[in-house]
This record gives structure tokens, sequence and C-alpha cells, in this order.
């Protein structure tokens, strides 16, 4: 049995390292990353194209489409989100940009809110020299595409460390490509869990003038829901010394499951994402900052 002191004396440690926001620092990917050469990890595939026939989009919005299964969302809310600039945080900093939001999500009250994000490149650049040096990295990573990284660029900025990358596989969609995988981003030694847990795209329209990102939280059965439910027995020092090897783990464990194992099923995220579509580069963001833009902002599934 766990012992009430031990829990409490994480508890503790934790209360000293959580902050406001997502975490510590604002990683700044400047290269590619490679391999750590004492592991050995499962290579990251190329997935093939879902489907020869892209289905009809679901979701039509300011020149961007995309399907998806009636069962991820009862409905997504598209909406232009105004420029967030200079007195801001550093990783709050963006430039104006669309976003999807998935409402009646398949879980329900994750830490993570499920959108998609299509920001346009040069903006973004701009506005925030960190978040151009992530644009610099992934655009290196993909050209590369490293079979076994032990860190992938990743938008938007949050300010916390990337944990994890499981299940990693290059996807290209109908304008682009871009990577795929499981992550987990943490302030603190605690626990991999459902709560946390989230499924991301990371790529750029083959123009390069834009870049989407996707945040769509997943569970696992062999994860515990929430970081709480599996605070380490005995001393939690032990645990933050041996985080490395926990996380290795962990993300090894999560690779080595079935794609329909995970809730949401991994291939339909994967199929929505192949589905997306832009044609920006005619009518690029045109709407007045903040306009949500009723009766066109919201799409309901009615396959």
């Amino acid at each position: 049995m766990k012992s009430k002191l031990s829990t409490l004396g994480f508890v503790l440690i934790l209360s000293a390292l959580v902050f406001s926001g997502c975490g510590p620092t604002t990683e700044q990917p400047t290269e590619v990353p490679t391999t750590t050469p004492t592991q050995v990890a499962v290579e990251a595939p190329t997935l093939p194209p879902e489907a020869t026939i892209v289905p009809d989009p679901d979701v039509i919005y300011e020149g961007i489409s995309f399907s998806y299964d009636d069962t991820l969302a009862s409905e997504v809310v598209a909406e232009i989100i105004p420029a967030v600039g200079e007195g801001s945080h550093e990783w709050e900093i963006t430039p104006k940009h669309i976003q999807f939001t998935f409402t009646g999500y398949v879980l329900p009250d994750t830490y993570h809110e499920p959108c998609i994000y299509v920001y346009p490149v040069s903006d973004f650049e701009a506005a925030n020299p960190v978040a151009g040096k992530t644009i610099a990295a992934l655009r290196q990573f993909l050209a590369e595409k490293p079979a076994a990284p032990d860190g992938i660029p990743f938008l938007p900025l949050f300010n916390a460390k990337q944990m994890i990358r499981a299940q990693i596989a290059y996807v290209d969609f109908q304008d682009g490509t871009g990577v795929r995988f499981l992550t987990y981003y943490s302030q603190a030694p605690i626990p991999v869990n459902n709560n946390e847990l989230f499924y991301t795209f990371q790529g750029m329209t083959h123009d390069g003038d834009y870049y989407v990102a996707a945040i769509l939280p997943v569970s696992h059965p062999m994860l515990p829901a929430n970081w709480m439910m599996e605070i380490p027995a005995g001393d939690p020092d032990a645990f933050a010394q041996n985080l490395d090897s926990y996380m290795w783990d962990v993300e090894q464990q999560l690779s080595a499951q079935d794609a329909s194992s995970f809730t949401p099923d991994l291939s339909l995220l994967d199929a929505m994402i192949q589905s997306l579509e832009l044609t920006l580069a005619s009518t690029p963001l045109s709407g007045e900052q903040g306009d949500s833009y009723p009766g066109w902002a919201s799409y309901v599934n009615t396959d």
C-alpha cells in the first residue's frame, strides 16, 4: 500500500515546482534532435494515404476543410483568433490565426482542449522569434525525417518540457506533410497520465506558408486517470532521479500498443489529419480579428 507520508512529500515537492501556466521554461528547439546513443527506439513509419478518395469535408472555413468521424466530437467550432503581441509571456505571443475547437469531444474534462490551429508562418516568425526557431526546426525535421528522434518541434509554445514521444509517424495531408505523435508536457516529475496525454500533429503546407498544429487528448488503459492516482511509493526523490528511465519505459510501452487500443482510435485522428486541405494561398486570413462568424463557425457532423 502506498504510504500517506510519501504521497504528502511528493505533493509538497510539486507545490514548489508548479507554476502559473504550462511549465518551467519555454522550449527553444534550434536543431533537429537525434536519438540517445544508449537507447534503441522504435523507428517512426510514414503512414500510407488513408484513402485514394478524400471524403466530403465536414468542416469548411476560410479556405480550410477536413472531415472527421462523428464519434470524435459532436461539432467543430471555427474562429479567427486575434494576435497576441508584446507585453504577454513569450509562449503566449501568436499572430492572428485560425482555430478549430472540438466540442462534445469523446474524452471530456481533459487538461488540454482539443483543437487544430493554422498559423501563417511569416507572421508567426515576425511576431515571436522563439516560434520562428521552432518553425525552422520543424522544416529541417520534416526534410530529414529522423527515424527515432528524442525531441520533436512543437507549436503552440508551452512553458513546459516535452517528456515523451510515442507512436511517432510521418503523415501527409492534402497540401502538406508533418509528423504525429503522442506526448505529455510537464514542469514536475510526475507520472504520465490520461488526463494530460495527447495526440499532436505538427506539419506545414508544401509551399511553407502555413503551419498546422493539432492537440487532441487521448487515453490508454495502461495509464492512470491522473497523476495523483499513481504517486510513487517511497521516496519521491528517487522517482525524480529515475525520471528519464521511467519516461523511456512508458514511451516504449505506448509505442507498442495498437492504434485501436487508444481512445479515440489513433487511426481516426490520422484520417482526419490526412483529409485536411488548405486553399488559403489565394485567400489569406481575411476576417476581422476575433470574428467567430456565427452561422459558419459551427459544423455538426451528421454522417
